[in-house]
């Protein structure tokens, strides 16, 4: 690594906790350069040296306020990566994320539409 770039050490495990921790005294400490990252800044250095690195979706969302409130703008907007609830169109209630929990909600709540066993539930 050269002397002028950021050096980081990253626990494998815990690839949200810590990124938080690296990124928001990136943003929120004065660096040899004399200023501040963006959240931008500190997310393309990071994702350089460790390309794994993903907080979760609520870290992300402070780190977006930290940004806000640093630089008067946000600099990059958050891709949610969190896996969205599927809606059973026919009631409106979440049913899960699988196959399988479709087809329960199907079962348990929607006698008269039921698949029969065996068969492909719907996507």
């Amino acid at each position: 690594m050269l002397a002028d770039q950021p050096q980081f050490l990253l626990n494998r495990a815990n690839k949200s906790g810590v990124v938080v921790v690296i990124l928001g005294l990136l943003q929120n400490y004065a660096t040899k350069f004399d200023r501040k990252f963006t959240l931008l800044e500190a997310w393309n250095a990071l994702k350089r040296v460790h390309p794994r690195s993903q907080p979760n979706h609520g870290f992300a969302k402070i780190l977006v306020e930290l940004d806000q409130k640093l630089h008067g703008k946000v600099s990059m907007e958050w891709q949610q990566k969190k896996p969205m609830m599927k809606i059973f169109p026919i009631c409106g209630k979440n049913v899960g994320l699988s196959s399988t929990s479709l087809k329960l909600h199907l079962q348990k709540s929607h006698k008269k539409l039921s698949l029969p066993s065996g068969s492909v539930s719907p996507t």
